[in-house]
């Protein structure tokens, strides 16, 4: 081989192998190549409320990329899981809130969502994710008993039978990855917790137009919740476990 040939050769395999994902030479998590994220609908790093210029690149919303800060809650150094800002709700009331259009964000039928979440406090009855259409269409998410989840639904003025799950093995002062997973069309409910499932339902439930998507303590109760990496996808089988550690929008 040509003497001059070969260190340029060199030189490219040592450039392909210190490329790392999104995070360039030697920093950052890889996502496998080919693979295909059609499906997702919203990733929001919990960086900055406003994350429409980083929206498509770090960030990704398939609808609003701008949260709406409610009560105390905010975008904090102390909230962080990875990168340097987490969402910070310290007490009642205090989410992000985005708005929901023509299944954008949310799909009415399908979606799977997946956050990393630690708990400073949590004592009672606290609402960390609610997806609402209006007073007799939506979805309460809770952490309740410290490390149980109650996952509510309500469609058409219904309540349908919940999915209540004493012991979902989570732990105060540790961060752990949350997914729910539904699929009305087959009135299908799952709670993930670290890649495991702790509880599933095929209870019946119904329909409705998701308008808004709240994160954090959606109720009046005194808890203190962190949450960071928030991932949405409308196909309820994506497991978005394997993609918790990826830190910027792969797709």
């Amino acid at each position: 081989m040509n003497r001059y040939v070969l260190p340029f050769i060199l030189l490219i395999c040592l450039a392909c192998g210190g490329w790392v994902g999104t995070g360039g030479f030697f920093g950052g998590s890889s996502p496998t190549i080919g693979d295909n994220y059609s499906d997702i609908t919203f990733w929001w790093r919990c960086e900055t409320a406003d994350f429409s210029g980083t929206n498509g690149v770090e960030d990704y919303s398939a609808g609003d990329d701008t949260a709406t800060l409610n009560s105390s809650a905010a975008i904090n150094t102390d909230a962080v899981k990875y990168n340097t800002n987490g969402l910070d709700c310290p007490g009642g009331e205090d989410y992000a809130e985005f708005t929901v259009s023509s299944d954008d964000i949310i799909d009415a039928d399908e979606f799977r969502i997946g956050f990393w979440y630690y708990a400073i406090v949590s004592e009672n009855d606290g609402i960390m994710i609610n997806i609402g259409q209006d007073f007799n269409n939506k979805i309460d998410i809770y952490i309740y008993t410290t490390d149980g989840i109650y996952w509510d639904w309500k469609d058409g003025n219904t309540t349908r039978t919940a999915l209540s799950i004493l012991d979902a093995g989570i732990t105060v002062s540790t961060w752990h990855f949350i997914e729910f997973a539904g699929k009305v069309s087959t009135d299908y409910r799952e709670v993930f917790v670290d890649g495991v499932s702790k509880g599933s339902s095929s209870e019946t439930i119904g329909t409705f137009i998701p308008t808004t998507l709240k994160i954090g303590i959606v109720n009046d109760v005194a808890n203190d919740y962190y949450h960071d990496e928030i991932k949405i996808s409308n196909d309820s089988t994506r497991d978005l476990n394997a993609l918790k550690d990826i830190t910027d929008y792969p797709g």
